[in-house]
């Protein structure tokens, strides 16, 4: 007898770095609302859960001028949700060897659950090029 499955879809290495990469996300996205919440800053420090991320707050004249609620309007278009202030974002977060929009807003139909949306910057430095491209999007519960 073998007491081994044989490999399913959504097993083997695609899978778990799949896994990780969520995984970092959702720390990097619990990480953002702790600090939010703390009244802390949104500088990522040696105490935050993942060391790997760090996050910029909006300074001068950058697109995120104005504070966590401000997007840039082909970021906020990409994601489809205007009416909506985000609780958190960054950036520049760690994106598959690049950076990227990471915007956190609360889920329209769990109070209990975040909306993390990953977005492509190229339309902030292609303005006109249209809505950003929304590379991911997961859920996660607040914590």
């Amino acid at each position: 007898m073998n007491d081994s499955a044989p490999p399913t879809a959504g097993s083997g290495p695609e899978a778990s770095n799949s896994a990780q990469a969520g995984s970092a996300l959702e720390k990097h996205v619990q990480g953002l609302l702790a600090k939010r919440e703390s009244g802390g800053s949104s500088e990522g420090t040696g105490n935050s859960p993942s060391r790997d991320f760090k996050t910029k707050e909006s300074q001068g004249n950058t697109p995120l001028a104005g504070g966590t609620t401000s997007l840039p309007s082909c970021v906020r278009a990409g994601i489809g949700r205007t009416g909506t202030p985000p609780l958190a974002i960054d950036q520049h977060a760690p994106y598959k060897g690049g950076t990227a929009f990471l915007v956190v807003l609360p889920n329209e139909d769990d109070p209990k659950r975040v909306d993390a949306y990953v977005v492509d910057p190229s339309c902030v430095r292609n303005e006109g090029s249209g809505p950003g491209e929304v590379l991911t999007r997961h859920s996660y519960i607040r914590r």
